[in-house]
C-alpha cells in the first residue's frame, strides 16, 4: 500500500514560453517595421521609384536618352548572350564536323544516285591524300562537303564570295569525277555531275543575270538665265537753264506725281 504520510515531491515550475519568445518577436517586428518604412520611402520618391521611372521613360528616350545603368545592364546581358551563342554554336559545329568525318561513306557502301558524284570524289580524295598531309581522308572529305554547303547557303542569300566559292567547288568536283571515274562510265558520270551542279546552282546563283545593267540617270538641269521683258526708265530732273542759254520750246521738265 502507498504510504500517505510520505510527502510528495513537487516539480519545479518552468518559465512560461511567452517570456522566452517575446524578445525575439519584438526584434522581428522591429526589423519588419524598418523594412516596411524603407520600402515605403523608396517607392514614394526614393531609389526604387527613380529606377522605375528610368525603365518607364526608356522607351521614349531611346538609347541616347536612357539611363546609364540601363545601357550598362543591356550591354552586359547582350555580351553574355553572344558568348553563350558562340560557345554553343562552336560545340554544334565541332560535333557536326566530327560526325561528318566519322560517317564519311566509302565507295563500297554508297549505291544511290548521289554515289555517281560521291564515289569518284571519295576515290580521288583517297588516292591523292598522302601521308605527309596533316589532314586525314575523312577530314578532307568533310571539308569538301562543308565548303559546298557554305557556297550553297551563302549564295542563296546573294553573297558574292559564297557564289564564287560554289562555282569553284562545282568545277573542282566535276574535275574529280572526270579523273576518278573509269573510262567506260566517265562521260555519263561527268554529265550527271554537271547536271547536279546546274540544279544546285539554281538555288546558289538565283537572281544572277549575264545581261549588262544600264542605269539611266536624269540629266542635270541646264542653267538658263532669267529674262523678263521689262523696261525701266529712270526719271531725271535737268538743271534749270540760265538766262543766257537758248532754251528749246519743245523741252519739258519731267515731274513726279
Amino acid at each position: 500500500m502507498r504510504d500517505t504520510d510520505t510527502p510528495r515531491t513537487t516539480r519545479p515550475e518552468l518559465p512560461p514560453l511567452q517570456a522566452k519568445t517575446r524578445p525575439r518577436i519584438q526584434w522581428l517586428a522591429a526589423q519588419l517595421a524598418t523594412l516596411h518604412d524603407w520600402w515605403t520611402e523608396s517607392w514614394d520618391d526614393g531609389f526604387l521609384h527613380r529606377r522605375w521611372e528610368d525603365i518607364r521613360l526608356a522607351r521614349r528616350g531611346g538609347w541616347h536618352g536612357g539611363a546609364n545603368w540601363l545601357k550598362a545592364s543591356g550591354a552586359v546581358i547582350a555580351l553574355c548572350l553572344v558568348i553563350m551563342v558562340i560557345d554553343t554554336g562552336a560545340d554544334i559545329a565541332l560535333a557536326l564536323v566530327d560526325r561528318l568525318a566519322a560517317s564519311a561513306p566509302t565507295p563500297e557502301t554508297s549505291n544511290s544516285f548521289w554515289a555517281v558524284v560521291d564515289n569518284p570524289v571519295r576515290t580521288y580524295i583517297t588516292a591523292h591524300t598522302g601521308t605527309g598531309l596533316a589532314l586525314s581522308v575523312p577530314a578532307v572529305y568533310a571539308a569538301w562537303q562543308t565548303i559546298g554547303l557554305f557556297g550553297l547557303i551563302g549564295g542563296f542569300f546573294y553573297n558574292t564570295g559564297a557564289r564564287i566559292t560554289f562555282t569553284l567547288w562545282g568545277g573542282a568536283s566535276v574535275a574529280m569525277v572526270w579523273s576518278a571515274t573509269p573510262g567506260d562510265s566517265r562521260v555519263v558520270a561527268t554529265g550527271l555531275a554537271v547536271l547536279a551542279w546546274a540544279m544546285a546552282s539554281a538555288f546558289a546563283l538565283r537572281g544572277l543575270s549575264l545581261r549588262p545593267v544600264i542605269h539611266h540617270h536624269p540629266a542635270a538641269p541646264v542653267f538658263q538665265p532669267a529674262f523678263s521683258p521689262e523696261l525701266h526708265i529712270h526719271a531725271t530732273i535737268p538743271a534749270p537753264a540760265s538766262p543766257g542759254d537758248d532754251e528749246l520750246n519743245n523741252v519739258q521738265r519731267i515731274t513726279r506725281h
